[in-house]
């Protein structure tokens, strides 16, 4: 398949992958397995070519494998980030609050 500036636009994606897009491929490209993988490196979304395969159950199935590997890794990072963050922070806001309070006027009675 190839994809060019006018089918994104066509197919409305968002006007900044478009531009990201045009600016990598000004005449276009071919989906190779090279292409897609620099697309993804660019940041671009390419879940929706899906639309264009033949027959979309094989490609389901890759994408829920793919979700429950991505699930296995990023829960227990998320619970270890809220871990670690959510402490800090509230000492964070206690530190402000303290500097808030210094630098506010004093309020009147």
């Amino acid at each position: 398949m190839f994809i060019t500036k006018q089918l994104l636009e066509e197919r409305g994606a968002c006007s900044s992958h478009v531009i990201i897009f045009a600016r990598e491929w000004p005449n276009g490209v071919e989906t190779t397995l090279e292409n897609l993988l620099r697309a993804v490196e660019l940041g671009l979304s390419i879940s929706w070519l899906a639309m264009f395969l033949p027959t979309k159950t094989e490609y389901s199935l890759m994408l829920t494998q793919a979700r429950e590997d991505y699930s296995l890794v990023a829960i227990p990072a998320w619970t270890e980030y809220k871990r670690v963050v959510t402490p800090a922070a509230a000492e964070f806001d206690r530190a402000a609050a303290q500097v808030l309070a210094k630098l506010l006027p004093p309020t009147q009675s």
